[in-house]
């Protein structure tokens, strides 16, 4: 899940690594969503299939394509731990 403490309704970017490669969540590349201000989103997702013990972990990237200077909280990152998966 992804809280959202900032107050307002906050636009992600989500992307998967599996043995530090990008993989798709749920057919996409990278998934884009919202979380309405003091809310949480729960993303379900099937784990990858692997053929042996492999690393994975998501990274959200709050406020995607909106960089400007002094606006901080688009230059956050915040990822899962890394958890692994095994076949």
């Amino acid at each position: 899940h992804i809280g959202n403490g900032y107050g307002e309704d906050v636009p992600y970017a989500l992307i998967a690594l599996k043995n530090w490669e990008q993989v798709d969540i749920n057919g996409e590349r990278v998934l884009y969503f919202t979380v309405p201000k003091d809310a949480t989103k729960v993303i379900q997702f099937e784990t990858p299939k692997v053929k042996s013990l492999e690393p994975f972990q998501f990274f959200a990237f709050p406020y995607p394509y909106e960089i400007e200077e002094g606006f901080y909280e688009a230059d956050r990152i915040y990822s899962s731990a890394r958890i692994f998966v095994s076949p």
